[in-house]
């Protein structure tokens, strides 16, 4: 029924269980993601791993003191030895993005980071979906996926998922409604590159010509949200928190939900080798399905433009 519309991304059986989700990296971002997918009770057990061994006990002993103020559930600090049997592993470590710096020039600090992190978990925790969120994300994606030989569909970027939550809390202000009454797909880079489909954006199913006059103003708002965060803070946490919390929760919930995450780009949209984001299908999987979305000329030029840029930043790295 569905025809052309849903491209299937990966294959696999998919099984239920107990939830155990190892997060990698206790830094703000990773503590941000522990505690809200304690509170949201995602899993049943939660294994904090970092390089600093003080620091993921120190977490872990902070959070379960807590826990019985929610659901039964399982917290500890431990090796990459303790991540065997994860459904989902959420990789975070990284070195800090600072306020004017971009998310690309971070790129050669943190592939060393991630490139020891894929060795220890390859051998423990290979049949887990991976869930890439150290910056810049799109190509430390890519290069999990790479150094790790695991299926495409289980390494999966958290990509656009926050810039879309930021661009729809944007535009809900403007119009004075509930931001999840808003659809705003954002496909491409997660930075400067990220594709608005403008063509696509609907209040509660109805579509919303956004006039042309407005959108690049409305638009820098999105592209300047996380170094505001920066500058006031020092990093951002919450909102990546909650983005992960709903990309987690929909592949340990099988969801089947529709979400711009990203992942191996290769044969759709005439795009070569390169992890950016897509509207795909989301389950236990990973990325199960891509959305066969059309796109209008300026949008098909600005995500040809994402992955030529993340593709030269993948060459770099590669030559370095």
């Amino acid at each position: 029924m569905a025809g052309g519309l849903l491209i299937p991304h990966g294959r696999g059986s998919v099984t239920q269980g107990w939830r155990k989700v190892v997060i990698v990296g206790t830094g703000q971002v990773g503590v941000a993601c522990a505690l809200t997918m304690a509170v949201r009770q995602r899993a049943d057990e939660l294994v904090l791993i970092d390089a600093d061994g003080l620091r993921a006990e120190g977490e872990a002993l902070d959070l379960q003191h807590g826990l019985p103020f929610g659901e039964p559930l399982r917290v500890r600090s431990g090796g990459y030895g303790d991540a065997v049997g994860a459904q989902v592993v959420v990789i975070t470590a990284g070195a800090r993005r600072g306020a004017d710096e971009s998310r690309l020039v971070l790129l050669k600090k943190n592939a060393d980071i991630l490139r020891a992190i894929v060795g220890e978990l390859t051998s423990v925790c290979s049949e887990a979906v991976w869930v890439v969120v150290s910056n810049p994300v799109d190509v430390m994606s890519y290069c999990a996926w790479k150094w790790s030989g695991l299926p495409k569909e289980r390494v999966v970027g958290s990509g656009t998922l926050l810039d879309m939550a930021r661009w729809q809390g944007i535009l809900a202000q403007n119009l004075g409604v509930a931001a999840s009454s808003i659809q705003a797909p954002v496909l491409g880079e997660h930075g400067d590159k990220a594709v608005p489909l403008w063509s696509r954006v609907t209040v509660g199913g109805a579509p919303w010509e956004i006039p042309t006059s407005e959108r690049e103003a409305l638009w820098n708002q999105v592209l300047r949200a996380g170094q505001e965060v920066i500058r006031r803070k020092g990093n951002t946490s919450s909102g990546i928190a909650l983005a992960v919390d709903h990309l987690v929760g929909a592949i340990l919930g099988h969801q089947e939900r529709v979400l711009p995450v990203s992942c191996l780009a290769q044969g759709y949209y005439g795009l070569g080798e390169v992890y950016l984001s897509l509207l795909t299908v989301v389950n236990r999987q990973g990325v199960s399905r891509v959305v066969n979305l059309p796109l209008n000329e300026q949008e098909y030029q600005g995500l040809q433009a994402a992955a030529q840029v993340l593709q030269q930043a993948q060459a770099e790295l590669s030559e370095s």
